[in-house]
């Protein structure tokens, strides 16, 4: 497979990856690692950005042919399983730009971007995957940081988005 992604190590050790063929869990025994039983979970396209954990589940982002998908997995469960996936029209690495990551916020939300839009997605909801807040940049975003229940966006027109982050 090829690797997309940045690694992530979750609270138990657990490395995930992502790479053209979705995501994978890899155990590091000391001196080698494997893939644990049940990955990878298979995505559509590759995953281009790194994953994002919190409380068991795994927040990744995938593109293929103009369109991002964004994907909440469950990594705990037997065989690991996807709780739900966002999809719209988006952009890969391009021009030295990166691919944001979903960040995760202490209230819990899960702030993501697919082309233009973001997203702020409460996964203690009946409906996870609706959208509980969305704001539409004029550019693609790049990349996503938060801090003091403010999000920060940088996009491909060069400039810097400061959003309220609750919704």
């Amino acid at each position: 497979q090829d690797l997309h992604s940045s690694p992530s190590i979750g609270a138990d050790g657990t490395i995930y990856v992502g790479t053209s063929g979705g995501l994978f869990a890899v155990r590091d025994d000391g001196t080698s690692g494997h893939v644990l039983p049940g990955w990878p979970v298979p995505t559509t396209g590759a995953i281009d950005t790194a994953p994002s954990i919190d409380g068991g589940k795994v927040y990744v982002s995938s593109f293929l042919s103009g369109t991002r998908t964004v994907y909440a997995i469950d990594a705990g469960a037997n065989p690991p399983a996807v709780l739900w996936s966002v999809a719209g029209p988006g952009s890969t690495t391009t021009s030295f730009a990166q691919t944001p990551s979903a960040v995760i916020g202490g209230n819990g939300l899960v702030y993501a971007a697919i082309g233009r839009k973001i997203y702020a997605f409460d996964p203690a909801r009946p409906q996870p995957a609706t959208p509980v807040w969305q704001h539409s940049l004029p550019a693609d975003a790049i990349s996503l940081a938060l801090g003091d229940g403010v999000l920060y966006v940088s996009a491909k027109n060069a400039h810097l988005y400061a959003l309220v982050a609750s919704p």
